[in-house]
């Protein structure tokens, strides 16, 4: 065999490796990476009251993912790096509609499934899964999970737990500052789920408890409508304990092919405060209309909550204490290419006059795109 022959052959062999190599990474990286994806957000957010007014854009890049470690274990995460401009002010700086710059993580957690029965989660746990808007927020708690499901007949059963430490900062939706001492939040739910061709329909108890809250909580909760005791970040104290119970109801009607209702309702009680200052309610109407690739949704909501339903920093702006507010939203999705444009008007009236609290409306408009990756 010449030198010619002979480097033709190795050079192919060489070609085999590689090209075996590659499809072993590939196998593999396809084995581990369960899904990812980059997300991109731009959302502008115009705020005006007498004691806050704002004008601002922010824009985030973030990848989330889940990943294989091993059987039934998976590692998952959601974080993003922010970019924001504008303007706003605040006359006792309670301004929760800022520009933002820096990381944010919403989701680091280890997740273990065995047999679709019992569901653990331990990490940075973003608390949106609680789905209890007037207990905690869309905020992410160094925390653990613990679900089990089970059907009796055609009706999936969720029994779950939480615990977890809150963390301290006002205005930022990731993992933050984890405050002062040891607060504690715990939430025990039960739910059950039917899903027919013509409704489904969700009912959920879930009871509550927030602990050992620092002064820092405390002094930040009083501008977004808590009774506290105290001015200043080293004596501030919550009037009230929070322990309660949470409830809620959503159903879904498939009213044809491409039109669903959605009707809902979701209530608290905080027994920790008295009559008057511990109730939270939301009412929900909507309709959503799909139409091949395109999903149109119209929701409103009909808010509620006193001043000392749960602690208000951990709630989401629109749930925040002491307000009754309106809040309509209008979303169009497309289903392929994984965008979203929706618009949000928020009308919202303190329940009773304070310092911190005034009428306020607020109006956003943001832009989502995912790019699948795997």
């Amino acid at each position: 065999m010449s030198i010619k022959h002979l480097l033709l052959a190795s050079l192919s062999l060489a070609a085999l490796n590689a090209n075996a190599t590659s499809q072993t990474l590939q196998t593999k990286l396809t084995d581990t990476i369960e899904n990812a994806k980059f997300n991109f957000a731009m959302v502008g957010t115009n705020l005006e009251s007498v004691n806050n007014k704002s004008s601002v854009i922010n824009t985030s890049i973030g990848l989330e993912g889940s990943f294989n470690v091993a059987e039934g274990l998976k590692a998952n995460f959601n974080g993003e790096l922010n970019f924001g401009t504008g303007s706003s002010n605040s006359v006792y700086e309670n301004n929760r509609v800022t520009a933002y710059d820096g990381t944010r993580l919403r989701d680091a957690y280890l997740s273990y499934n065995y047999q679709d029965f019992i569901s653990l989660k331990a990490g940075a746990i973003n608390q949106g899964i609680q789905q209890a808007p007037l207990v905690v927020g869309k905020k992410s708690f160094l925390a653990i999970n613990e679900e089990i499901k089970f059907n009796i007949s055609e009706i999936e059963v969720f029994a779950g737990a939480t615990q977890a430490k809150p963390k301290s900062e006002a205005n930022k939706d990731g993992i933050g500052k984890i405050e002062d001492g040891s607060p504690f939040f715990a939430r025990e739910y039960v739910a059950v789920r039917s899903q027919r061709s013509d409704l489904t329909l969700e009912a959920t108890v879930g009871h509550f408890a927030y602990d050992k809250l620092s002064t820092d909580a405390a002094y930040n909760s009083q501008f977004y409508g808590n009774s506290v005791f105290g001015q200043s970040k080293t004596n501030a104290e919550f009037n009230y304990s929070f322990v309660g119970w949470d409830m809620s109801v959503l159903a879904d009607f498939h009213l044809t092919r491409n039109l669903d209702l959605h009707l809902g309702v979701h209530q608290s009680i905080n027994n920790g405060a008295p009559t008057g200052q511990n109730r939270g309610q939301i009412l929900i109407l909507g309709a959503k209309y799909t139409k091949e690739n395109w999903e149109t949704e119209l929701s409103f909501n009909a808010i509620k909550v006193e001043s000392d339903a749960a602690p208000s920093i951990y709630l989401n702006k629109a749930h925040e204490g002491n307000y009754e507010s309106n809040l309509t939203s209008l979303s169009f999705k497309n289903i392929s290419n994984d965008l979203t444009v929706k618009v949000k008007y928020l009308n919202a009236t303190p329940i009773n006059n304070n310092f911190y609290q005034d009428k306020q409306e607020i109006i956003e408009i943001e832009l989502r795109k995912g790019y699948e990756i795997f």
